[in-house]
């Protein structure tokens, strides 16, 4: 059988996965986005919202129309959306998860919302520093 994507055929079995058959973020089936250097499969929208984040902080590419590279591949492959979230959402109440509430009525979402979002749950838990050497 013939690989179903052409530009990366190597990255089939990682959309196959059943923990990304559907967005990390949202929740909506079959996400043709991912941020590769978080390891997730993301849809369009919220693409649009981690683009927004800055590439220091989310890389996104097309899973068919962006040639990925071998690391890029690995790293959604050993990842993925159930690992990422479970990492990412752990300290979080469920009220603190965006999915559902920031999407309009015309079901897409607003990165004002999503900017919001994010600042309130680091103010209500604020990441660990480091110790300084």
């Amino acid at each position: 059988m013939p690989p179903k994507n052409n530009v990366n055929p190597d990255l089939d079995p990682v959309i196959a996965n059943p923990c990304n058959r559907v967005c990390a973020d949202c929740d909506a089936k079959a996400p043709r986005w991912a941020s590769v250097n978080l390891g997730i499969l993301v849809c369009i929208d919220c693409s649009g919202a981690h683009r927004n984040l800055g590439t220091h902080i989310s890389v996104v590419k097309s899973v068919t129309l962006d040639k990925w590279q071998a690391k890029w591949i690995a790293t959604v492959g050993k990842i993925g959306n159930t690992l990422a979230n479970d990492f990412f959402e752990d300290r979080l109440d469920s009220s603190d998860k965006p999915r559902g509430r920031l999407l309009g009525e015309e079901g897409r979402l607003h990165p004002e919302e999503v900017r919001a979002q994010v600042l309130r749950a680091q103010e209500r838990h604020p990441a660990p520093r480091a110790p300084r050497p």
